[in-house]
């Protein structure tokens, strides 16, 4: 599991602060232990001072622009997600925890995108969705 601050650390004052509570986690999403990686992840942050993470998966390539839209959306949403080029989940946001949403999530089949929908809908959350990867690239 690979984290980085999603703003360079070097940035004075707001924009320093500001990178330190939004934090991207690339996370191997492909695969049904995936949930517990995005559990442990998420809760990791948002613990250690985080108030937006963005989850994504190391096998897709989001463009800078994506994972701006993704933060700015947390602002707003509860949840944010990118639907992979499959039916699964290139990027999965939230600015606190929802624990059961995500064990519920059958990661590493062409479902887990709907079953996503389907629970957020289910638990009220409302959810901001991004424009799907295309051909592995989010843009």
């Amino acid at each position: 599991m690979l984290a980085a601050n999603e703003e360079s650390r070097d940035h004075r004052g707001d924009e320093c602060e500001r990178a330190l509570r939004r934090v991207i986690e690339n996370v191997e999403l492909s695969d049904r232990m995936a949930g517990a990686r995005v559990i442990e992840a998420v809760r990791n942050r948002l613990t250690n001072g985080s108030h937006r993470v963005i989850v994504t998966s190391t096998d897709s390539s989001l463009s800078a622009g994506t994972l701006q839209h993704a933060f700015d959306a947390l602002r707003f949403s509860r949840l944010v997600c990118v639907p992979g080029s499959d039916g699964d989940i290139a990027l999965l946001g939230m600015s606190q925890p929802h624990d059961a949403l995500v064990a519920s999530i059958p990661w590493g089949t062409e479902g887990a995108l709907e079953a996503l929908l389907i629970a957020a809908r289910e638990n009220h959350l409302p959810m901001v969705i991004l424009p799907p990867v295309v051909d592995g690239r989010g843009d």
